[in-house]
C-alpha cells in the first residue's frame, strides 16, 4: 500500500466462542496406599502404584479442564469431525477452537503456582486465565485437598489393585472466594467477552448468581448449574434462571424441594420462551426436568 494509506485495523485478539465456567479451585494430592496408616505408623506408597500426584482440582476447575480437552470434539464444532485421523474440514481454522474461561480465585503461594500452570497446560493453549476474574489473592494460601487412596495388596483378603476410595483431608486456604464486590468492580465487558454458554458449579454462590444474571441481561448466553449441594436462599434464583441442573440422586436441595409442600422449580430444559416453568409437587427427580449425574 502506499504509505499515506490508512492500515487495516487489528483484529480481535480472541474471537474464539466461549464457555465461562465459576466457581471452586483447589489443588488435588493424592497418595496411593497399601491401607490408611495408624497413628505413628510408618507406611511405604502402595507397590507398582504411581506413588503420588498433584494437579488441579475443584469442581470448575475439572469441568473447565475436561472440556478443555474436549475443545475439538465434534459436539463442540457443529458437528465436523477435526480428530486428528481425519483431514480438516473446509474453512477450518485452529482460532475457531471453543475457548474455555474460568472464572475462580486462589492464594498466591507455590499452590497457586502449580495451579495455574495445570489450568495454561503450561501455556500450550490451555484454560483462558487472563481476566479480571481469575484472581490471585496477594499473602494468602491457596485450597488443597489431600486423598490417601488404599490400593489394597493381594495378602490383605480384598481384590489386589481395587481402589477403596479416597480418605480426603481439606484444607480450605486463607484467599477465599469470589465475592459480589469483585464482580462488581471486574470489566464484565471482558469476562464476558464471546461467552455463549456459563457453567457454575454453585460455589462461590453470590458471584456466580450475580454473574449468571449478567449473562440473561446479555443475552444469547446458556446457563448451566451443578446443584448437588444445597447452599441456602440463592440457589433458588439460580436454579430459576438456569437452562440445565446437573444433580445426583440424593442432591440436598432437590431433597428439601421434594419436600416442600408445594413450590415451584425451574430448569429450563424444554421450554420455549420462559425459564419460569412450573413443576407440580412430585415425588421423584425424574419428575423434574434435571439432567442427573452419578
Amino acid at each position: 500500500p502506499r504509505p499515506d494509506t490508512p492500515l487495516p485495523p487489528d483484529p480481535p485478539t480472541n474471537s474464539k466462542p466461549t464457555i465461562l465456567i465459576v466457581g471452586s479451585t483447589l489443588l488435588d494430592r493424592s497418595i496411593y496406599i497399601q491401607q490408611f496408616p495408624k497413628s505413628g505408623s510408618y507406611h511405604r506408597t502402595a507397590p507398582g502404584s504411581v506413588g503420588s500426584t498433584e494437579r488441579a482440582g475443584g469442581s470448575a476447575a475439572n469441568t473447565a479442564t475436561i472440556l478443555n480437552h474436549l475443545r475439538d470434539a465434534m459436539v463442540l464444532q457443529d458437528g465436523q469431525d477435526l480428530s486428528e485421523n481425519e483431514d480438516e474440514p473446509a474453512g477450518y481454522e485452529e482460532e475457531e477452537l471453543i475457548q474455555i474461561r474460568l472464572a475462580t480465585k486462589i492464594g498466591d503461594d507455590d499452590v497457586a503456582d502449580k495451579i495455574q500452570n495445570d489450568l495454561e497446560d503450561g501455556g500450550n493453549g490451555g484454560i483462558d486465565l487472563n481476566h479480571a476474574l481469575f484472581i490471585r489473592v496477594e499473602d494468602t494460601t491457596s485450597p488443597l485437598s489431600t486423598h490417601f487412596v488404599s490400593i489394597p495388596s493381594t495378602s490383605s483378603g480384598t481384590e489386589p489393585g481395587k481402589n477403596m476410595g479416597p480418605t480426603s483431608i481439606h484444607q480450605p486456604g486463607t484467599c477465599g472466594e469470589l465475592t459480589e464486590e469483585d464482580v462488581l468492580n471486574a470489566d464484565l465487558d471482558e469476562v464476558f467477552r464471546n461467552v455463549m454458554h456459563l457453567h457454575t458449579d454453585s460455589q462461590h454462590t453470590a458471584a456466580a448468581l450475580l454473574l449468571v444474571r449478567e449473562a440473561r441481561r446479555r443475552g444469547g448466553i446458556s446457563v448451566s448449574i451443578l446443584a448437588n449441594v444445597d447452599r441456602g436462599v440463592m440457589m433458588d434464583e439460580l436454579i430459576e434462571l438456569s437452562d440445565v441442573i446437573f444433580t445426583d440422586d440424593d442432591a440436598s436441595y432437590f431433597t428439601r424441594k421434594l419436600n416442600a409442600t408445594t413450590g415451584q422449580l425451574s430448569s429450563g430444559i424444554g421450554a420455549t420462551n420462559s425459564h419460569d416453568v412450573a413443576c407440580p409437587q412430585t415425588t421423584t427427580l425424574e419428575d423434574m426436568e434435571v439432567s442427573v449425574t452419578s
